[in-house]
């Protein structure tokens, strides 16, 4: 399983943006340039990229205290370490257009911000959320897309609309009570339950034989009980830029799957999406 591991950004960096969501942003920059200036009708090679996603962190316990009784036996238990499941939306474009610009050429680096929630939907709260936090329940977003404008070249340029969703988990039932198939679901069916996550001893779950549990690429994650303290800016960045990978690669899980004959497949991506895109600050 892969997992990220928080390390500094290189160059610039950007951990949340000054600019409002919604505002309009041209195509190259500069736009409506009279049919006279130069060659600035086009036609215009376009390329966009953006990524948003949801993600709900959830625990791995493990036993740390226990009484043996014939009549009534105690268990307390500790959070090992926490991860972030993750649902993650891609999307890319390339189009032509002959639309007015003043420039022969441009290009937008991709910025994000995300919106946390500091309590879990068990109704627990871990500290504030912010710049530096993403808290254990939340969405981020592209506020600015990748945007790159040029002359378009009819040798070797294609239009191109992609778009792709999926998630870095799923969950599986082991065969059990005679029977010899496993049943595997996608990732949304049973996304942030925090009773599903196999210990590091399946016997000490919370889970009885043939319940489904979770099988994730554990990223984001943080040791022993969490609190948003334990986050900062670099790791989200990293954890982002984590996700962009995953989507070039082609390593995202099917959104959508129930099957007792085949695992959830890991086949969703946009080959073309680069994380070098990305701005940090």
């Amino acid at each position: 399983m892969a997992f990220i591991t928080p390390t500094a950004p290189s160059g610039s960096s950007k951990y949340s943006v000054s600019s409002p969501v919604g505002v309009a942003i041209p195509a190259s920059g500069t736009s409506g340039c009279s049919a006279t200036d130069f060659t600035g009708s086009g036609p215009w090679y376009i390329e966009h990229q953006s990524l948003r996603g949801d993600f709900k962190r959830v625990p791995v316990f493990a036993p740390s205290a226990t009484t043996f009784s014939l009549t009534k036996p105690t268990c307390d238990y500790k959070v090992g370490y926490t991860y972030l499941q993750s649902f993650v939306v891609a999307d890319y474009s390339v189009r032509k257009s002959y639309e007015c610009y003043t420039t022969s050429a441009y290009t937008q680096l991709q910025e994000f911000e995300w919106f946390g929630a500091s309590s879990d939907a068990y109704g627990n709260s871990y500290g504030a959320v912010g710049v530096s936090a993403l808290g254990p329940d939340g969405s981020f977003q592209t506020v600015r897309p990748w945007i790159r404008r040029r002359f378009w070249n009819d040798s070797t340029d294609t239009e191109s609309d992609t778009s792709i969703g999926g998630t870095k988990f799923y969950y599986v039932s082991e065969p059990h009570d005679g029977q010899t198939t496993h049943h595997w679901v996608d990732g949304l069916t049973h996304f942030g339950e925090f009773d599903r996550e196999r210990w590091d001893r399946f016997e000490n779950t919370f889970l009885n034989d043939g319940e489904m549990h979770s099988y994730s690429d554990k990223d984001y994650l943080l040791p022993g009980s969490y609190t948003t303290n334990q986050e900062s800016p670099i790791n989200i960045a990293n954890y982002i830029d984590g996700l962009g990978t995953n989507v070039t690669n082609s390593q995202l899980y099917r959104y959508s799957w129930d099957s007792t004959t085949q695992a959830v497949p890991q086949d969703q991506g946009i080959a073309a999406y680069d994380i070098n895109r990305h701005l940090w600050t």
